[in-house]
């Protein structure tokens, strides 16, 4: 064997080294091995003789099929470097470890922090501080296992290092062929550009974890995952947190992604779990949970686990603005887990709407909260299935949009805090400013709609499973402000056949108006609309503009939440979508007749302060009702019966007009108005009983509608009977 045993020093000042096999190595060729260190320093090359070539073939910081048993160090200084192929270990060639330091190149098309073919018996540290970059790898290029952990690290030290007039290279930093990696650690500072960072491997599979930190830096896309192929059986992890301390320069992001591109994930036994951290910066994209990409065949990035995304935290100084809306799920690529999406910092800006599901891609189940910030748009419990090309976006459906039954199918969303909507003129603009309990457009929920807002809720999340080593932050003493324009218990325009929707509205303060059930969607689902706070113009237990609700109706008014109840306009009905207890016919006009129909609508009131008029059916000529509706009111003392007053002087909130019809909708069928006929009335909690107090009526009492017919009769009782003795 041809053993070295002293220093070895490699150095290039100048010259080319070309043609097939061609290279730099910083160890033995086939026989021997140094015995002592080795170091390869790259200072300057030729130029590139034309845009498709480069000065230098390769260098590697091993030998060509000889071992070494130690780490080489490989640095390429200076900007004025062309090389196709930087290798920190070996050609066919095992090493120890590596350590690889790029200060400049014009233009490297190839750095891989492993080698080629070749087994890494230890860590790769691969430093990143200047130079332009085609593709950057942290494992190995081919093949190889790499034992131990890998860190990569790119933060530009010399601005003046970055690309030249070469093409038009891109720094895409990636993890590329590692084969059986315990760990990898990315860290990425300031830098010129990067086209797209993954976290994962080009096209091979990991057996670790995946810790992706984005410090700073003008990148383009983020990944968590693999791109095109390979599996990743640990779990995912991407924050991004600019530390403009450390890292004083200009950044930019694009959208991050919790998955692969292309590339499946599942994790360990198909239990993956990722999370994306979205804490200080400004992007101009989107963030999904999941990732990007189904091909033809089905194949895919889709996540088969968990999805964790954490909008802001409470730290000072730190604020989050996304220019493009937040997914819980994948981009035409399924989630088969759940989705767990947390907004919290009142100053983080979501330019476009949140979904707990994904965009043109099925989940087994979401759950959003948001305690404080402000979506420009709209906020869904389910997916955004719009679009004439959108397949949909199901919640408790596979990858196939096929049903998965072991799933639990839920939306659910709860609202604490934070404005939604855009605001126009002091106003909130059209088409901005809704909470839907379920998907945007062709999007079903399996299961339940569970859709709740409430101001007055004070616990905050504490440390889970999505946490990071560091605490969220302390949260304000003061909540932010919740302002929105309206809100559904179900979707926008997306129908929904799943099991029930249960709508409650907590501490709440100004709305415009309420729907127990979708804008323009079907619904096979019973509603449950349940108030306790604020002030509404308008209140419906049905639909807004259309849509099929094959269900039954039921709302509750009872003040117990941190704020009176004020309503101008109750409707037990919808504003101008039709509903039947028998359903509908084939061209969306609701049955007059038919065999299991869905119970009769109910409003009850159960408290208020004041509500103007109560009508038992719908608003406006398309919102026909059919079916027999009943209005129950029987009242108790409501949370802010002490800051009433009236002429009956007992604290009972004030009804103005009652209405057992609709208001210019015709009810086919009976209508019911009772008014102080129990004497004890169950509370909206569903399980208290309380003893009833009377009934305040300032104006009048109509068994049929304002402007609209009955077709049945009218049934108005009012008090209680009297017993006599003979």
């Amino acid at each position: 064997a041809a053993d070295v045993y002293g220093p070895v020093q490699g150095t290039v000042h100048g010259g080319s080294v070309k043609g097939e096999g061609s290279a730099v190595y910083g160890c033995n060729n086939v026989n021997g091995a140094p015995q002592s260190t080795v170091t390869v320093d790259i200072w300057n090359t030729d130029p590139a003789e034309d845009e498709d070539s480069y000065a230098l073939q390769a260098v590697y910081g091993g030998g060509n099929h000889a071992a070494y048993a130690d780490v080489p160090n490989v640095t390429v200084h200076n900007c004025d470097n062309s090389i196709d192929y930087v290798y920190g270990g070996g050609n066919a060639a095992t090493v120890t470890g590596t350590n690889v330091l790029i200060e400049g190149g014009d233009v490297i098309n190839n750095v891989f922090g492993g080698g080629y073919g070749a087994n890494v018996n230890g860590d790769i540290n691969l430093k990143i501080t200047g130079g332009s970059i085609n593709n950057v790898y942290g494992g190995n290029n081919s093949s190889g296992e790499v034992t131990g952990e890998i860190f990569l690290t790119v933060a530009q030290s010399d601005p003046t290092c970055g690309k030249s007039g070469h093409s038009t290279p891109s720094c895409g930093v990636n993890i590329d062929n590692m084969a059986a990696s315990n760990i990898a650690h990315i860290d990425i500072g300031c830098c010129d550009h990067i086209g797209t960072a993954f976290g994962g491997a080009k096209a091979a599979n990991m057996t670790g974890n995946i810790d992706l930190m984005i410090k700073a830096g003008n990148i383009g896309t983020v990944f968590g995952g693999n791109d095109a192929s390979g599996t990743i059986s640990g779990n995912i992890t991407v924050t991004v947190n600019w530390d403009k301390t450390n890292y004083p320069c200009e950044s930019s992001l694009g959208s991050v992604y919790g998955g692969g591109n292309f590339a499946e994930y599942s994790g360990s036994s198909n239990n993956g779990q990722t999370t994306v951290n979205i804490l200080n910066c400004e992007m101009t994209g989107s963030v999904f949970g999941g990732g990007k990409g189904t091909r033809p065949d089905g194949t895919g990035a889709h996540v088969v686990g968990n999805t964790y995304v954490n909008i802001g935290d409470w730290k000072e100084g730190h604020n989050v603005k996304i220019g493009g809306s937040v997914f819980g799920g994948g981009d035409e690529a399924a989630v088969e887990g759940y989705s767990n999406v947390v907004i919290r910092d009142c100053a983080t800006q979501i330019c476009q709407d949140v979904y707990g599901g994904g965009n043109a891609a099925p989940i087994y189940g979401t759950d959003v909260t948001m305690w404080g910030g402000e979506v420009n748009g709209n906020i869904f419990g389910g997916g955004n299935g719009k679009g004439d090309t959108n397949p949909g976006a199901n919640v408790g459906y596979k990858r196939d949009n096929t049903v998965e039954t072991s799933a639990v199918g839920d939306a659910v969303t709860k609202v604490y805090g934070g404005t939604i909507g855009t605001y126009e003129d002091d106003k909130l603009k059209d088409g901005t400013g809704g909470i839907f309990g379920g998907s945007n457009s062709k999007g079903e929920i399996k299961h339940d709609v569970n859709l709740t807002i409430d101001h007055k809720q004070e616990t905050y999340p504490t440390s889970s499973a999505t946490e990071m080593t560091t605490a969220w932050g302390t949260p304000p003493n003061e909540k932010c402000p919740l302002i929105l324009n309206e809100a559904y218990g179900a979707g926008n325009e997306a129908n929904f056949h799943g099991n029930g929707i249960t709508f409650n509205l907590g501490c709440v303060d100004v709305f415009n108006e309420i729907y127990g059930g979708a804008k323009a969607a079907d619904l096979d689902a019973d509603i449950n609309l349940i108030i306790t706070s604020g002030t509404f113009k308008k209140v419906f237990g049905g639909n807004n503009v259309s849509g099929k609700l094959n269900g039954s109706i039921k709302v509750t008014i009872d003040e117990t939440g941190c704020h009176p109840v004020i309503i101008d306009e109750l409707y037990g009905g919808g504003n101008m979508a039709a509903y039947s207890i028998y359903g509908y016919n084939d061209d969306g006009t609701p049955k007059t007749s038919g065999e299991n129909p869905k119970a009769n609508p109910e409003v009850n009131v159960v408290s208020c302060t004041s509500i103007g008029k109560v009508f038992g059916g719908g608003y406006g000529a398309s919102a026909i009702m059919v079916g027999n509706p009943t209005v129950n009111i029987n009242m108790i003392k409501g949370e802010y019966s002490d800051q009433i007053t009236n002429k009956w002087n007992n604290k009972l909130g004030t009804i103005g007009t009652v209405y057992g019809g609709g208001n210019a909708a015709n009810v086919v069928g009976n209508t019911n108005v009772n008014i102080g006929t129990k004497t004890t009335v169950l509370r909206a909690d569903g399980a208290t009983n309380a003893n009833v107090e009377g009934v305040n009526i300032s104006g009048n009492v109509y068994g049929g509608g304002n402007q609209a017919d009955v077709t049945g009769k009218t049934n108005v009782i009012i008090g209680q009977p009297t017993t006599t003795t003979p």
